[in-house]
């Protein structure tokens, strides 16, 4: 027991220096480490003490991050501030914008507001004017029908009175041939002629009446007036025994190079410059706004009212008036039929010459067409020398009112827009005579030359030289008068907008007569230069402003 006990205590004892052994080593960990660290103080102390300098470039190297730290951040601020400038006058400037955009929007929108109204009203005025000229065409048709229907009504009663006038003539006309057939003939004859006048009928009866009533109104047959000698040898007169011996004329010369159409008419030459200058301007104008059409007036209806009442109450006296010429005059139309027949020319004038005789001649005759179709009438070669002489004539006068209008002081008196106008009218109706007898000119020229009638004044260096070179002195009085106006226009008024207008109506002309005249003289290149010169100049006037 006593050794249990023993063993007991023991036990304990050595578990409890076991514990005591456990708690000293923890002490004396916590020990050395507060050693430790008043160690490294001690050190960093003395370190301190024995090396000051380093301490002092530690510091200088913390102080100069610092101060590169700071610069960096005043840069960043400055330009920051510069960066919050640029916005604000950026948000400025959109803000002008916008309130610009804004205002231009509300002008816009009155403006188209404007325009709708406008052109509303011009559809409008169109539209009651359309209806206004319907209506008229309404009423006109509506009368027109009235007096047709008043007029076969009347027409129905003309045509019964004719006919009771027909048969009461009728009765009476057998009544007397009756009477005179059997005093005369007897009474078989008078059968037979009663017979006779049955088969024939009514149109016999009238015929006889108008015979009756043409012995008192057949004129005495017109002895010709001499026709009109021809500046050449050739003669025109009818020749013994019916034989005609016509020589041919000489044929016309060919056209010669110099007098082409495409090289120019005299000094003029084609000027590639005007027509480059042309296009370009029309370019230009192509590119602003196109100006609003304006509204073509419909054609009044003319109310073409044939008298159809006249024309059944004369038609008999005229067809009555055509047999009478047909035979009393037949020796007078052959012996025109004569004169048309050998008529020979070389001069265009002694053509005019002989087709004014004719018409004064034949104007003798009640109906000329009705009275020649009776007789063998050379009917195409008269057409061809009355077309020659007609066409010549025409250009004949286009080239007097060209000397007119040159040789004439009006255009520096009258004012400048209608002096324009008169001089553009006048090339208008000289293009279109000169293109149109071009168009027929080689049909006519065959015709002339069957008829042996005189060609030449059809040809590019005959008349229609001169009618060129006279548009060119026109087309430089134009260009020079509407410089004139513009610089006047200049002086007085600085933006006009019609001096545009009338250099590019200036700029047109001078284009056109280019193109049909072939070319331009001298004088006419160096007003057409001072054209261009005065629109180059007023263009750029209008882009510095």
């Amino acid at each position: 027991m006593t050794n249990q006990s023993k063993s007991k205590s023991s036990w304990g004892s050595s578990m409890v220096q076991g514990f005591k052994a456990d708690k000293k080593p923890k002490a004396h960990i916590v020990a050395l480490q507060t050693k430790k660290l008043a160690l490294s103080n001690s050190d960093a102390a003395n370190a301190k003490q024995k090396n000051p300098s380093l301490v002092s470039h530690s510091r200088a190297v913390e102080m100069s991050k610092e101060a590169k730290s700071t610069r960096n951040l005043e840069i960043e601020a400055v330009e920051l501030r510069r960066l919050n400038k640029e916005l604000q006058l950026e948000k400025r400037s959109l803000a002008l914008k916008v309130s610009s955009l804004e205002t231009q929007l509300a002008s816009l929108v009155k403006v188209n507001q404007r325009d709708v109204v406008a052109k509303l009203k011009a559809e409008a005025s169109m539209l009651r004017h359309t209806n206004e000229n319907l209506g008229k065409q309404i009423e006109g048709l509506q009368m027109r029908r009235l007096n047709e229907v008043e007029e076969l009504a009347y027409l129905r009663w003309v045509n019964s009175c004719l006919r009771d006038e027909v048969s009461h003539d009728s009765s009476t006309i057998d009544h007397a041939a009756n009477h005179v057939e059997k005093d005369w003939k007897g009474q078989s004859n008078g059968i037979m002629c009663r017979k006779e006048m049955g088969k024939d009928g009514t149109i016999q009866r009238l015929k006889f009446l108008g015979n009756c009533d043409e012995t008192n109104e057949k004129r005495a047959s017109r002895i010709p007036n001499t026709p009109p000698k021809p500046s050449s040898s050739v003669s025109n007169g009818p020749k013994e025994g019916g034989c005609i011996q016509i020589r041919p004329p000489p044929p016309p010369p060919p056209p010669s190079r110099k007098f082409s159409v495409r090289s120019g008419i005299g000094s003029v030459q084609p000027a590639r410059q005007v027509v480059e200058f042309y296009h370009s301007l029309m370019k230009r104008v192509s590119r602003k706004d196109s100006h609003n059409g304006g509204t073509h007036d419909l054609p009044d209806v003319a109310n073409v009212h044939s008298n159809k009442i006249g024309e059944i109450q004369n038609r008999s006296s005229h067809l009555l008036a055509i047999k009478a010429d047909v035979e009393t005059q037949g020796e007078f139309v052959n012996s025109l039929i004569k004169e048309v027949n050998n008529a020979v020319y070389h001069n265009i004038e002694d053509v005019v010459a002989f087709v004014k005789w004719l018409d004064d001649e034949l104007s003798y005759l009640v109906d000329e067409r009705a009275v020649l179709k009776h007789f063998e009438w050379p009917e195409k070669k008269a057409d061809t020398l009355r077309e020659a002489a007609f066409e010549y004539g025409d250009l004949k006068k286009l080239e007097s009112e060209i000397l007119y209008h040159k040789d004439g002081d009006s255009d520096s008196t009258m004012p400048c827009d209608i002096a324009l106008t008169k001089m553009a009218t006048l090339f208008e109706k000289i293009q279109r005579t000169v293109y149109s007898i071009v168009r027929t000119r080689d049909s006519l020229m065959h015709s002339c030359k069957e008829f042996h009638i005189p060609t030449d004044w059809m040809l590019d260096n005959g008349i229609i030289s001169k009618i060129k070179q006279g548009t060119v002195k026109l087309g430089k009085r134009y260009m020079k008068r509407v410089a004139m106006e513009v610089q006047l226009k200049a002086t007085m008024e600085k933006d006009d907008p019609s001096m545009d207008y009338m250099l590019l109506q200036g700029v047109k002309f001078a284009f056109r007569i280019h193109q049909f005249a072939g070319g331009f003289d001298d004088e006419t290149m160096h007003a057409f230069v001072e054209l261009k010169n005065l629109v180059d100049l007023l263009s750029n006037n209008q882009t510095k402003k």
